[in-house]
């Protein structure tokens, strides 16, 4: 069904409760066009593997509703505990769901189901190895089915669970009308119910949905937390650590931080433990892993991922949750330096969300390729990986402006970070731009500006210290610092950063701050520092790939071999790169916002430094010398 093909809203008005769900944008269609790669695959695509899309990092085109996964939630990891009398029934195909073992598990109850009739549970973990092989359109139809075999039965509480995931499923597919449909049906099933059940707490969670897309954060938390007591007092593992997942993403949305992630992490140990569902499991670590990156919680991100790359090997035919994994895991590789693995995992990663049902899931993926290709200088393979990413509704900032400045485009990288950061009012958004808005806005000349970012940046590392943000925040107050001549102050801030990146085990971040180190040593005229810096940076640049900066360097190194510590200031540059392009004594005044006498004093200063007698000698030895590049002359 098209998106679109609903009203605004929703609404089930009839029975007590309103479901009411905004519609969400560019939401695919449910039966992909698949393509012959797929269908080597038997049909089986991603399903969509984020569990909430409230703070998404580096979000795709925004998602409205909550949990944008189908989620069966088998308590016991089993689907046939009945709350109905209280007993278990025997799963004689509990051993292969606990071993992964999901496509045997799919051929033998599917061989019997062509044979007998499947019970109510049987269905449910029919659907289970069907999600968990990415074959969402047959988890729906064997949900529907065990829906209708437990009314039959009269277990009308687990028919209702089956329900209220089949409802979601199609909210996420765009069939707003009939989601909201089984939603209701749902509720109709257990409202009659004085007996307080886990499903009461099940559906509290459309209604965190709701209030959160009503702006009333503190509602939507009242019913999260009604949803964790229910869990916790009825002893649903699935529906507590879901529910106290939801309370933590609303506690850091609002800014309690420290809350929030202390729920976080309490929702992290049940995924860990293996209480949970399958199903939960996967989408639980993918939600936390997201809202961590978004945030900058580096350390959680490293360890959450590691943890759900080993689930996911212990599970060889898992198909649901492996492309999200993926992109979490090149993000995680390229900030450790290992670009190599983190190319493979993001073109996996793109491949494979791409057959999937919400093909702009596939975004971030593109954008971590052109991360890797732009580190490694591979312009034309970044280029396309970006505007691929931004096809599917990923904007590729901050790493296509850092691109274009690399490349000497200097006015398109500041007008393209500049519109980014007008296209943003939160602060994950902020914080994931103004690291290289500071960086852009600098080269092009304009120190207030950048003075200005650095304090927003400032702003956001106190509201939110972490570790990470820290140190973007401390590396650039050093650039402006040594961009206006302040070189020592610059310093203390260049080891606060270079301490924080240690412990992250950055070592690409690290090189560039050796790099930073050594031109506030040349500046304040401890060469032999320098030079020892920029000897190690050049060292991890080339172990990295990272040919643009080992070229960076490279050209700073050779210029005090030329000129030793007479290396000109960063303004002088500037004043020096404006007059190689013709602009007189006066225009560079105008352009810098100088008095033209400041500009006088640059240009002997410069002509003394360089220890020559006009300006057109001026701007060949620097050109020779590497102080300025070629691309001054057009």
């Amino acid at each position: 069904m098209r998106e679109g093909s609903f009203e605004k809203r929703h609404e089930c008005r009839d029975i007590g409760a309103t479901y009411s769900f905004p519609s969400t944008r560019r939401m695919a269609a449910f039966h992909p066009s698949r393509s012959s790669a797929a269908d080597a695959m038997n049909g089986s695509i991603e399903p969509e593997t984020n569990f909430c899309h409230i703070g998404n990092l580096a979000p795709p085109p925004r998602q409205d509703m909550c949990y944008s996964e189908t989620m069966p939630a088998p308590s016991d990891r089993s689907p046939d505990k009945l709350p109905e009398d209280g007993a278990v029934a025997s799963d004689p195909y509990a051993e292969l769901a606990n071993r992964g073992d999901w496509s045997r598990l799919h051929r033998e109850l599917s061989d019997r189901d062509r044979c007998s009739e499947l019970d109510g549970a049987e269905l449910q973990r029919l659907g289970e190895a069907a999600y968990m092989l990415g074959r969402e359109e047959e988890f729906v139809r064997d949900y529907e089915r065990a829906f209708e075999e437990h009314l039959r039965n009269g277990r009308e509480r687990s028919a209702a669970r089956c329900g209220f995931w089949i409802g979601l499923t199609l909210m996420f597919r765009g069939e707003f009308a009939q989601g909201s449909g089984w939603l209701t049906r749902a509720n109709r099933l257990v409202e009659d119910h004085t007996q307080e059940c886990a499903e009461h707490g099940y559906l509290q969670l459309p209604m965190v949905e709701q209030r959160l897309a009503a702006d009333s954060p503190d509602e939507a938390f009242a019913h999260a937390t009604r949803a964790a007591e229910i869990g916790q007092r009825c002893e649903d593992p699935d529906l507590l650590a879901i529910a106290r997942h939801l309370q933590g993403r609303i506690l850091i949305l609002r800014g309690d931080y420290v809350r929030g992630f202390e729920l976080l992490d309490e929702a992290m140990v049940s995924v860990t433990s293996g209480r949970l569902s399958p199903i939960v499991t996967g989408l639980v670590y993918c939600s936390v892993i997201e809202i961590c990156q978004k945030f900058h919680a580096t350390g959680r991100a490293r360890e959450w991922t590691s943890a759900l790359v080993g689930w996911c090997a212990g599970q060889p035919d898992i198909v649901a949750f492996t492309g999200r994994c993926l992109i979490h895991r090149a993000e995680i590789l390229i900030l450790d330096g290992h670009w190599d693995e983190a190319g493979r995992e993001a073109g996996v990663a793109s491949i494979r969300l791409q057959q999937g049902p919400s093909k702009h899931h596939a975004g971030p993926a593109f954008y971590q390729k052109g991360e890797v290709f732009r580190l490694r200088g591979q312009w034309d393979e970044a280029d396309a990986a970006y505007r691929a990413a931004s096809r599917l509704g990923f904007d590729p900032q901050p790493g296509l402006a850092l691109m274009r400045l690399q490349q000497g485009h200097e006015q398109p990288a500041l007008s393209a970070i500049r519109r980014a950061l007008q296209s943003v009012d939160d602060m994950p958004g902020k914080l994931r731009l103004l690291p290289a808005a500071v960086e852009i806005t600098l080269a092009v000349g304009s120190a207030d500006d950048a003075w200005e970012l650095c304090e927003t940046l400032h702003d956001c590392a106190r509201q939110y210290s972490a570790d990470a943000v820290r140190a973007a925040a401390a590396e650039a107050t050093a650039r402006v610092l040594i961009h206006a001549g302040r070189a020592a102050e610059a310093l203390a801030h260049i080891r606060r950063a270079v301490a924080i990146l240690w412990e992250l085990r950055a070592p690409y971040h690290l090189a560039r701050m050796r790099v930073l180190t050594a031109r506030a040593c040349l500046a304040t005229g401890d060469t032999e520092a320098a030079r020892t810096e920029l000897d190690e940076a050049i060292r991890l640049f080339r172990e990295l790939g990272a040919r643009p900066d080992e070229a960076v360097a490279g050209k700073l190194r050779v210029t005090m071999t030329a000129i030793g510590s007479e290396v000109l200031t960063p303004r002088q540059t500037q004043v020096l790169r404006l007059i190689a392009s013709g602009l007189t004594n006066p225009e560079v005044a105008g352009e810098l916002g100088l008095s033209q006498r400041t500009v006088d004093r640059h240009v002997s200063d410069i002509l003394t430094r360089l220890n020559v007698r006009t300006r057109a000698a001026a701007t060949a030895y620097a050109v020779e010398h590497a102080l300025i590049g070629m691309d001054v002359f057009g």
